[in-house]
This record gives C-alpha cells, structure tokens and sequence, in this order.
C-alpha cells in the first residue's frame, strides 16, 4: 500500500516525506499568525511574510488568499477575499534562501462590518513536478474590524512592532498587525490511506527517529517545543505533541502542555504536562520528550520508526 509520509517539524519548519521515491522537502515561513486589529472602511493593513527554502534546490510557490481550514474561536472566516491582495503572487526562492511577500488588506469605503472577527489563510502552494503531491504551507490572518464610531477615526498606520515594543499601547485610531507568538507545528489529515507522521525537534536524540501511523481520521496532530526553534515558550520540553480531532485545538492543547514542562525534577515535569493536556476537553492523546524522560497518555496511533538517513 502506497502511503504518504509527513513530517511534522517544530517551529516554522513543515516537512514531508513523499513515498516512493524519498524526498525531505523542507519550508518555513514566518509569522505562521497574525492579528490584525482596529480595521475600519478604507483602511488598510500590510503585512509582510517570509518563506524560507532549507532545501538544497530552487522551489517556486504560487501565493494566494484562502478560506481557512478551520478558525480560531471566536473568528469567522473571511468572506471578502477580494479585499486581500498579495505582491508577488508567485516567489521562487534558491536553495537555502528565503523570500518576503507583502499581504496588502484593504477594508472598502463602503464596507458594513463592524464589529467582526474573520480569519484568512494565506497560501503558498509550492509548483512541483506534474503528478507529485504539492507542498502547501499558509500564514493564518486573524482580523478584527472596529465598532463603528460617529467621529471620523485618525488615518491609521499599520504597525508591526518589535518585540521590545510589544507592550505599547496602540493610539485610538490605529490599525494594529501583530504577529502571534507561535511554537509549534501542526498537521490536519484527511484521507482514506495511512498517514505516517514523523517527529522532528532539532537536535534531541530522537528527532527524526520515530513518528506516528495515523489510521483514524480527520486528526490534528501538533507539537510544541521550548528548545527548538525561534519561538517562545514557558517550558523547556524538546516536544510536546498533542493528538486531537481538530488540528486548531492541536495546535493550542500543544503549547498549553509544553509551558508546564520545566525544571530539574524530569519526571514530574512531564506528569504536569500529561495531566495538563488531559484536563483539555478534546484532547485524546500526549506525547512528551523531556531531557531523556518520555511520557504518552490518552489514545496516542501506532508509533513508526523513521528513518531520514537516506533523505
């Protein structure tokens, strides 16, 4: 049977292993969310994005705006997509590169949504081989439109703070963009085969050693880190990875567990990260790697070994 290996990585990396002929394809991009706050009729927002290529050949990506997957709580998604425009809509990036796109918001003069929250993707979707999987990686946009007020607001600036400036305050008729603090990755599959999963998170012994054969769908997956990659988190785990029936609260449960998993006592760090994610409703199974202690509780898929040696 012909199966489909995908390799859930920490932080901004996203990683699959395409059978039968083996390939680590292997893409980042940065923020993977952002919030977007404040907007009003004819403002606008722009929002820079990065995408990364660490593999060793040139890859190609068509950019786009798209309805999401699934919404953070309390969000819609977006029904004015044309209100989203991207430049350049295409990137191709050389090996060990990366490229900047600029995601252009713009909320019409006439538009009646006040008080909204609505949620797009933005896509890269990487133009391999004719008859290859193709690669998709997306930047969430989370955007919150302003009450309407009698005064005409101040022309606002879009800001994307530093994160020593995180803490300001934005002025009353500012449009703010955000970038989230995001530390982990995460998978949402959907299929009538096996799913294979494999964990990477960086240079732990068992990074890419062991994953998961998922069976039982849909499935999120996600995996939260606070030793790897550049983004930040309370705990110190090298991953913690949460198995849920929607990759959205994955994805949440994940950083969730990883912020309990710390200090010198190993193995109680990793019962409070367990005990954390099976106080989340939703969550049906934890995996933790902790300085050499391992931990799983709940309903966890048939674990796999991995072999990346010959990638």
């Amino acid at each position: 049977m012909r199966r489909t290996l995908v390799a859930c990585i920490i932080g901004i990396l996203v990683c699959f292993l395409l059978f039968p002929a083996i390939a680590l394809a292997r893409f980042g991009i940065d923020p993977g969310k952002v919030f977007i706050d404040n907007l009003y009729p004819g403002a606008e927002a722009d929002v820079p994005i990065t995408i990364y290529n660490q593999n060793d050949y040139t890859a190609t990506f068509l950019v786009s705006a798209r309805q999401p997957d699934y919404t953070e709580t309390g969000y819609e998604p977006l029904l004015y997509l044309d209100w989203v425009s991207i430049e350049p809509e295409q990137v191709t990036i050389d090996a060990h590169e990366n490229s900047e796109v600029m995601v252009i918001i713009i909320m019409p003069e006439d538009a009646v949504y006040s008080g909204k929250k609505a949620e797009t993707w933005i896509s890269f979707m990487e133009q391999g081989t004719e008859g290859m999987i193709k690669i998709e990686i997306a930047s969430r946009l989370l955007i919150s439109t302003r009450v309407e007020e009698e005064t005409e607001p101040a022309k606002p600036e879009a800001v994307a703070p530093q994160p020593a400036e995180e803490n300001e305050i934005a002025k009353p008729g500012d449009v703010t963009v955000q970038p989230a603090v995001e530390d982990g990755g995460e998978v949402s599959a959907l299929s009538d085969k096996p799913v294979d999963v494999a964990l990477a998170a960086g240079d732990a012994a068992l990074s890419k050693r062991f994953g998961f054969r998922l069976t039982d769908f849909p499935i999120g997956v996600a995996t939260s880190s606070g030793r790897f990659s550049h983004a930040f988190s309370f705990g110190d785990a090298e991953a913690a990875t949460v198995f849920c029936r929607n990759a959205g609260l994955a994805d949440a449960a994940a950083t969730a567990v990883g912020n309990m998993v710390k200090g010198e006592d190993c193995k109680a760090a990793v019962q409070c990260g367990i005990d954390r994610a099976l106080s989340i409703e939703g969550v049906e199974g934890v995996l933790i790697i902790y300085k050499g202690f391992t931990g799983t509780a709940g309903k966890i898929p048939q674990i796999i070994k991995v072999d990346f040696s010959s990638t």
